[in-house]
Formats: C-alpha cells, structure tokens, sequence
C-alpha cells in the first residue's frame, strides 16, 4: 500500500479523525472534481463560519462566497497535476456570520493531493492555520513604523527650516544632527564630534570674558546633569565671518521612557543685530522721552491730528481724530488717508484726489485752510470740517503733511440757533412795530369814521396798510443780510 493510501485509509478511520479534531489547526477533505467535503474538522468550521453544513456538499456549494477568488482554481491544478500547493499569509474573504458581510482573514495553508488504493488522485487535503491576527498585528507594526518615519522626515524638515540654529546629540555628546543654520555659523564637521570632550573645538565666551569648558555649554549641562537652560548668552566667533558673534543658547535633555536621558537638544539664536540695535535704541533715549512728550501732547490735543508721509499713507493719527472719525489705527495705518476720510463731496459725489488741498500738501509743498468741506467717518457719514494741511520737511527734502482738522457739527449747531433766536426775537420786533404802527392809524380812521369823514377814514387805513408793507418789504432785506454777514458762502463755520 503507498503512503497516499495509508492517509486515505487514516482519514477513514475514527482513530485519525479525532487526532486531526485535536490538532491546533484547519482540515479539511476534498472528495472528485467538484471538491466535495468529506471530512472538516473543527477549526475548520470555526474559519469559514460555524453554522454552515459544509459535509457532502461542493465547495462551491458550501462556501460560494470563494467564487472568484482563486481558491478553487488551485483545488483544479492540485487535483488535476498532483502538485501540491502551499500558501502563506493569503487573504481570503468569506461570510462568517451568514449576514452576506464578507470578513477577510488571512491563512497558511497547504493543499495535498490524496490517492485511492489505484494511486489515482481523488481528491485534496487541505491543512493550515488562520494567521489573521498575525497579519493585522504586522500590518499595525508597519503602519507605526511607516508614520514614525513619516514623523522623523517631517521633524527633520522642521528642524531644518527653523529659523534658529539647531543641534541634536545623544547620551554621550555625540552629535548626531545640526541643521544648516547651525553647520554654517560654527563651520564644525559633525562627524568629529563624538563625546562631550570633543567640544573644544567651540570657542565660547562668557558676557565677563571667562571661556567655556566643554562641560560648561548649556547642551553639556543637559546630557549630563539634566539642566534645562534658557537663552543663556554666549559669545562664538562665527565660521562664515572670523568675527565674535553674540547668542542666545537654549537647551533641553531629551528622556526616554524610564526617564533616563537618552539625548538633548540645542537652539541658539544670533542675537548680534538686536544687541547693537539696543545699544543704538539707548542712546535715542533722549530723542524717544521728547518724542514721548509729544505723543503726550497728541493724545490730549481736542483737535484731530492725521500725519501723512511723502506717498499721502497714514503714520499716525491721535485719539481725538480717532474719536470724531471712528476709525482705528489698524484701520488706516499705511492707508491714503483721501480715500478714507475725504473721498466725497458733502453731496456724495466724488472728490478727486487730484483737487484735494491735502494732497497739494503732500506732493506739492502747499499749505492750506479750508472750512467749508467734509470728512467721511468710517461707519459712511460725514461731518462738517474745518482743517489745516501743512508740508512736514526733513532736511530740505519733502516727506508729508500734517492735517489738523475740527468737527464743526456742535458750532454749525450752536451758529443755528443764535439765528433762530435773533430771528424771533427780530419777528416779535416786527410784530409790536406794524401792531403799534396798524393800531394808531385805525384808530385815526375810526374817529373819523365816527365823526363822518369817510375820506379822512379811508385815507387812515390806507396808510396803514402801505406802512404796513414797508415794514415787512425791510424786515425781509434785513434778515437776508444778516443771513449772508453770519454765514459766508458755502461755509457755516470758521477755521480751527
């Protein structure tokens, strides 16, 4: 009898079925060409799903859900050459719950081809395992290990770009990266630089002149000790230039997950620049406490004040200006100050810039008075103005214009009023002047009348009408004319 007809005859028997019932993997038997299950043992069903009644029936049958897979494809060329077939890690999608929700799972696996006492193939054995949680569990290790490098990239590039040096090292003072920023301003190879006693090749100063130790650098202090440093000042004479240059160091160690020190980090940032641009700023410290006391006086002035530079933008503007246009300095800092404040006419329509006196001040030199426009708010209304333009020189050069300017709506208010006062109390004048003048007249009329002068009479009221009419025709040209000696043409208000 041949090997494959002392399997087939171990299958047959129950001694061997309950050996393969115990085995910690998949088996199943294949009878003909159909692939009918002969045998399955219990880790098979739990693989494919274990409600389904697999015995007796094709494969195809049992599990339709493989159709298109390939498997069945392999039971053929097994069956058909008697080469068997080993398969690692295949994915393999079946329903396992009978819901119609395939599920995939990975097997190993292989498939014997099995004989009967002829020798002749009928059928397929097919022995594995299922490594789902294997594959899913590489699978996750691959993903970390793809996003940590995706993460080690991303720091890298960020370390690269920062702007600030950059250095990192391990335990040892081993510097294992600098980002160029860095290589460029200390010119070290990093290869050389294996352990802290390697640093002296950093000439570092001290403010008082007193040189660094290679344990000394806040990067030493810690790997070593654990110090965290913060914009330690440090002098380096920089590779590019030869020259000693001024720093600020920060450091940090870097610890592990036992909280031990496993490397440290360093940035430092070139601070030359803003040390000599202190030292020039305290020598303007005179020049800035004037400068303080005329801001002083800007904020407390009740006048609006717009300073403008040599292009017409917006430098500065002081509290009463903000106040009376609404405007705040982010709103017109570097702004034309015309098409902000002084775009239109008080009819809405436009203002070229080109016939602004403001604009003469700017670009040609020419100071101006004006009391009879308006400025534009920036919530779209408009009040009366009188300003004041002025061209600002700088050693003969021309560099802007100062416009002073007064909302004039609480005196253009005040000037109405005073108007309407006079004119009643010019009304009331008139009134009692025609009641006095109108009265006497007929009253002569009515004596007459009584006595029988009848022309007398009507000459009486006749009178009194005519003088009646002069003295309304006068009172009419007096209030024109003090209407026109109150308010100038076009103007209700006077300059600042």
């Amino acid at each position: 009898m041949t090997e494959h007809q002392r399997v087939l005859a171990g299958i047959e028997g129950d001694r061997l079925a309950r050996l393969f019932d115990a085995l910690p993997a998949f088996v199943a038997v294949l009878r003909g060409t159909d692939h009918v299950f002969e045998y399955v043992n219990d880790d098979y069903l739990r693989l494919v799903g274990g409600d389904r009644r697999v015995l007796g029936q094709p494969v195809l049958e049992a599990l339709p859900e493989i159709r298109d897979q390939g498997f069945v494809e392999l039971l053929d060329a097994v069956y058909a050459t008697g080469e068997p077939f080993h398969g690692d890690e295949l994915p393999l999608m079946l329903d396992r719950r009978g819901d119609g929700v395939l599920e995939e799972v990975h097997v190993n696996f292989v498939y014997l081809p099995t004989t009967n006492a002829e020798g002749e193939i009928d059928g397929v054995l097919a022995h594995g395992v299922e490594v789902s949680e294997q594959v899913r569990s590489r699978r996750t290790v691959e993903e970390l290990a793809r996003e940590l490098e995706v993460q080690r990239a991303s720091l890298a590039t960020v370390i690269e770009r920062m702007p600030v040096g950059v250095v990192l090292c391990d335990a040892n003072g081993n510097i294992t990266s600098g980002n160029t920023i860095w290589r460029d301003f200390y010119g070290v190879p990093i290869d050389g630089l294996d352990d802290v006693g390697t640093w002296t090749v950093f000439e570092g100063v001290r403010p008082d002149g007193s040189v660094y130790a290679p344990d000394e650098y806040p990067l030493a202090r810690s790997i070593l000790r654990g110090e965290v440093v913060l914009g330690e000042p440090i002098e380096f004479r920089s590779a590019q230039t030869g020259e000693v240059r001024s720093t600020e160091v920060s450091s940090a160690p870097i610890r592990g997950e036992q909280d031990d020190i496993v490397s440290g980090v360093a940035v430092f940032v070139d601070v030359t620049e803003r040390i000599a641009l202190q030292h020039e700023l305290a020598g303007r410290r005179a020049t800035q406490d004037a400068q303080t006391r005329v801001e002083q006086v800007l904020d407390v002035a009740g006048d609006g004040i717009w300073v403008l530079d040599e292009q017409g933008r917006t430098v500065l503007m002081n509290p009463a200006a903000q106040r009376m246009t609404g405007f705040e300095p982010e709103d017109v800092i570097g702004k034309v100050s015309h098409w902000l404040l002084h775009h239109s006419h008080a009819d809405g329509s436009e203002y070229p810039i080109e016939e602004c006196p403001i604009y003469r001040s700017v670009f040609h030199a020419e100071s101006c008075e004006v009391d009879d426009e308006v400025f534009w708010r920036k919530d779209g209304s408009s009040f009366p103005v009188a300003y004041r333009s002025t061209p600002i020189h700088q050693e003969g050069r021309l560099i802007g214009a100062v416009q002073v300017f007064r909302d004039l709506t609480e005196q253009r208010r005040a000037d109405a009023e005073r108007r309407r006062i006079r004119e009643a109390r010019l009304a009331r004048h008139k009134a009692f002047e025609i009641n006095d003048t109108v009265v006497q007249r007929l009253a002569v009329a009515d004596m007459a009348l009584g006595m029988g002068r009848h022309e007398e009479a009507a000459a009486a009221v006749k009178d009194a009408l005519a003088v009646s009419k002069r003295i309304i025709n006068d009172w009419a040209n007096e209030g024109d004319a003090d209407l026109t000696r109150s308010t100038p043409a076009g103007s209700d208000g006077g300059a600042p």
